[in-house]
């Protein structure tokens, strides 16, 4: 009965195969792993994975198999993201930011709901056709703002929040983030706890 007054949630319009996700997101990972200064913590990580693939166990993936990743990179901001493909970085002060587990989970939720509704190539989708470019994915590594970058605009850089998701992207995280939450047995208000924080 619960289930029946759960927002549906459709993900947007994509051209690209979920194949193409995991391709772009494994590029750009290994770049990121390059660049980023990572923990190197197998315990982080660890604790990182066992949190992440308890939360995926909840996502509704839509019949896709994901290589989910966790990393811990080793920085004091406050910040997470999740690569197209479902490679995750979560920042040491993100962890250290949150009060309990179900705040660092609120935030792994809503980045790993990302990955699931496919928001990266929906993105670049939309700007393929706004600007009928014949490849998006054809400099993946272009430009020299110290992150890969989708051409087009669809930007992965290393710092900002990397894809540049549209406000009802990031609504729909936050619903499956928050229902992906309760059903792993987290409190679903730690998702606005800690989006209060980052105020």
């Amino acid at each position: 009965p619960v289930f029946a007054q759960r927002t549906q949630l459709k993900p947007p319009w994509n051209i690209y195969s979920p194949n193409t996700d995991i391709q772009v997101g494994k590029q750009n990972a290994q770049l990121m792993m390059q660049r980023l200064p990572l923990c190197n913590d197998p315990k982080v990580d660890q604790y990182l994975t066992n949190l992440g693939v308890k939360l995926v166990s909840k996502l509704d993936q839509r019949g896709v198999t994901y290589p989910w990743e966790f990393h811990c990179v080793n920085d004091k901001s406050i910040n997470a993201f999740a690569l197209p493909g479902g490679y995750v970085f979560v920042n040491r002060g993100a962890i250290e930011a949150a009060d309990s587990e179900s705040q660092l989970a609120a935030v792994m939720g809503h980045e790993l709901s990302h990955v699931t509704l496919r928001h990266g190539t929906a993105q670049a989708t939309k700007a393929q056709f706004a600007q009928g470019a014949a490849s998006i994915f054809g400099g993946i590594f272009g430009g020299s703002t110290g992150g890969a970058l989708l051409t087009q605009g669809v930007a992965l850089g290393a710092g900002g929040l990397l894809l540049r998701y549209s406000r009802t992207d990031e609504t729909q995280a936050d619903v499956s983030g928050t229902q992906v939450l309760y059903d792993a047995g987290y409190d679903p208000r730690a998702m606005s706890q800690f989006f209060e924080k980052l105020e």
